[in-house]
């Protein structure tokens, strides 16, 4: 008999979640003492129409560079088919609700610890979208102009 696989998206988990204990494992795992702006983000994505993807989230273990190194836990984007793993901060936070949710063994998290690792990297570079869309735009702006330099640099080198 083929046992069932339950699919579980980061929306599903968040419906199932007390606000609190999300914000209590957030303190537990990374040390975050306000969770005002985590209530206020939880609030907002609850609210949200999630949107298809094909991205997943996957949580495994890794450890820090730390000496010695400490446990913690990688959360990145996967393909269906595709070996890569992929920074998923950066994506529209209507995306990450209808991600799959894979945690990778032998991590066995609980659900407000899944939510609070997946929302400590939804909000790694801020706390409203339209902050994560300024650092995009700041990211592209850097590698246009590190571009550019590099092309006159090439230029400059084949004039002489």
């Amino acid at each position: 008999m083929v046992e069932a696989i339950t699919v579980r998206t980061v929306a599903s988990i968040l419906a199932g979640v007390d606000a609190e204990a999300i914000v209590t494992a957030l303190g537990e795992l990374y040390d975050k003492q306000d969770g005002e702006e985590y209530r206020e983000t939880i609030a907002r994505l609850r609210a949200m129409t999630p949107k298809p993807t094909v991205m997943g989230c996957r949580l495994a273990r890794t450890f820090s560079l730390d000496e010695p190194p400490l446990p913690t836990v990688d959360v990145y984007g996967v393909r269906p088919g595709d070996a890569l793993h992929y920074a998923i901060e950066f994506e529209p936070w209507a995306e990450w609700l209808m991600m799959d949710v894979h945690v990778e063994p032998p991590l066995e998290l609980s659900d407000a610890e899944i939510i609070a690792n997946i929302l400590y990297e939804m909000t790694f570079c801020g706390f409203e979208e339209s902050e994560i869309t300024e650092r995009i735009d700041e990211i592209k702006d850097a590698a246009e102009e590190a571009f550019a330099a590099i092309d006159k640099l090439n230029d400059e080198g084949s004039e002489t």
